[in-house]
């Protein structure tokens, strides 16, 4: 076996996600099990504290910045995804990190 070296480690970042959820329309119902298969089923898969409803810190373990990238942009299609799925729009998608810079994806 090789020796791991400091490329092979993973690098953890802590975010804060937030989200809204809208209806499609007045008639449709749905907004409620958005939030909650968003929560079960994207931001559950990371180290994840919940602030307030459409809210949270996750902690994301990523090898470079292309990996990054691609988990991010993973993690805003599947909030949007979801809030689809339920016939819901979800606006304002923003992550960001917590690290003192002021990067952000939306």
């Amino acid at each position: 076996m090789g020796k791991a070296t400091a490329t092979d480690k993973s690098k953890p970042l802590k975010f804060r996600v937030t989200f809204w959820v809208e209806r499609n329309s007045k008639h449709v119902r749905g907004k409620k099990r958005s939030y909650e298969n968003i929560k079960m089923l994207v931001l559950a898969s990371y180290e994840m504290v919940r602030h307030s409803q459409g809210e949270y810190t996750i902690i994301v373990s990523y090898r470079d910045e292309q990996g990054l990238e691609e988990i991010i942009q993973n993690i805003i299609g599947e909030i949007h995804e979801q809030a689809d799925w339920n016939n819901c729009l979800a606006e304002d998608v923003c992550l960001a990190v917590l690290d003192g810079s002021e990067r952000m994806w939306n």
